[in-house]
């Protein structure tokens, strides 16, 4: 089963918020049809918050169009994989895409490797709808040198 993204499972976590949509860029190398997503919490975290994954299309050095949300899945406690399905048959063509998770609550935080050059995670703070997700992306607010440890399968 190919996957692209980052499955390891990284020591370092970032705060998650209502609204608030991470995202880092990977290559997708061949053709693929997505069968689930998967993003790591870091052990901060505490249950009551749900999350749904994002797959957004590239422009340059910063995400573009919302292409698949995923359903939404709520996030236990501790550290550990959340994995999340999709309505429908999403697939996807080669090329490079933003893979990430937007939140609803602040209480889980999501894993990430805080080592690599040349990574850049895109956020949108509080901007981007968990109820509604937008069409496009509607901003970063911030980026940050870290790697987000999230893929797709």
């Amino acid at each position: 089963m190919p996957i692209f993204g980052d499955s390891s499972s990284g020591v370092d976590q970032f705060p998650m918020a209502d609204g608030r949509c991470l995202v880092d860029r990977f290559n997708c190398p061949d053709s693929a049809s997505i069968t689930r997503a998967s993003a790591y919490r870091g052990a901060g975290s505490a249950s009551g918050a749900s999350w749904k994954f994002v797959i957004l299309s590239d422009a340059p050095d910063e995400p573009a169009t919302v292409l698949y949300v995923s359903n939404a899945t709520a996030v236990g406690a501790g550290a550990g994989w959340v994995d999340f399905t999709f309505s429908g048959s999403p697939s996807l063509a080669p090329g490079d895409y933003w893979l990430g998770v937007v939140a609803n609550s602040f209480q889980a935080y999501l894993g990430e490797d805080a080592t690599g050059a040349g990574i850049d995670v895109c956020m949108a703070n509080g901007s981007f709808d968990y109820a509604t997700p937008p069409g496009t992306w509607p901003g970063t607010d911030d980026s940050y040198g870290v790697g987000l440890n999230v893929y797709v399968t």
